[in-house]
């Protein structure tokens, strides 16, 4: 099966460089705050958000029940181990690969993606840019897989924006 690919964006209320210190410098901290019903905690074996380390996304195991039962799985998927691939805090870009857990062998035989952060046209917004590479098992996964990937990230992203406006966290400028 050949490899597909999806993409998309979203736009936020909030800065480029705040959005990236929050949902992916300080994910560890941050995520579980911004989307507690998904995410229980995050872990990293290796230094955090440095590429070769692997980040652990453990899901509340609500959540884990849900998208099995939402994808008739036969089991739950209850994290997500990540190879960070590539981090450029200049310009606020991330590639990461998926290793173990999640849609892997389940719905897909490999999957990546990328993250891009870019300021939005008004002060103190932010355009997120993401594309997905992945190789779904079989045909009718592909449509299944385009829609989940697709949901994921601006799912979190948008509650990383929401925490962000109702908090003060990450507003200081220190290093990136």
């Amino acid at each position: 099966m050949k490899v597909d690919r999806c993409h998309g964006q979203v736009e936020c209320q909030v800065a480029a460089r705040r959005l990236w210190r929050a949902a992916f410098q300080d994910a560890q901290d941050c995520l579980p705050k911004a989307v507690p019903n998904a995410l229980l905690r995050i872990d990293y074996d290796g230094p955090p958000f440095q590429p070769g380390s692997f980040r652990i996304l453990n899901y509340h195991i609500n959540y884990a029940i849900r998208i099995s039962k939402e994808n008739n799985l036969k089991h739950l998927v209850q994290y997500t181990k990540e190879k960070i691939l590539e981090v450029d805090n200049d310009s606020l870009k991330v590639k990461t690969e998926v290793v173990e857990g999640g849609y892997l062998d389940i719905m897909v035989k490999s999957y990546s993606y990328s993250i891009h952060i870019i300021e939005g046209a008004l002060p103190d917004t932010s355009v997120v840019h993401w594309s997905f590479e992945y190789k779904p098992i079989s045909p009718k996964h592909h449509l299944m897989m385009s829609a989940r990937l697709n949901e994921v990230i601006p799912l979190s992203i948008k509650g990383v924006e929401t925490y962000l406006l109702s908090n003060d966290d990450y507003k200081d400028e220190g290093p990136v």
